[in-house]
């Protein structure tokens, strides 16, 4: 009876490492979510107002352009930081 007391107080030992091992994990991760996540700011410096492009003939500034129209459009709108 003694060996088996024991290896059940080892057993108890253990479980109870374990259960405060989880208990320091779960706390971290509640710290983390805590965090607010920082959103990207996007920034275009030179952009001229374009809402349409020739998709046969299109250069690369102007689809800059067209891209820098959309994220002031989506700001102005309150949809986009």
């Amino acid at each position: 009876m003694g060996d088996e007391l024991i290896a059940a107080k080892a057993t108890e030992g253990n479980l109870l490492a374990r259960l405060a091992k989880i208990e320091d994990r779960l706390t971290q991760l509640e710290k983390n979510q805590r965090q607010p996540l920082t959103p990207p700011t996007y920034a275009a410096t030179n952009v001229t107002t374009d809402r349409a492009f020739n998709a046969d003939t299109v250069a690369v500034a102007e689809l800059a352009d067209i891209v820098g129209t959309m994220i002031s459009d989506l700001r102005a709108q309150g949809r986009f930081l």
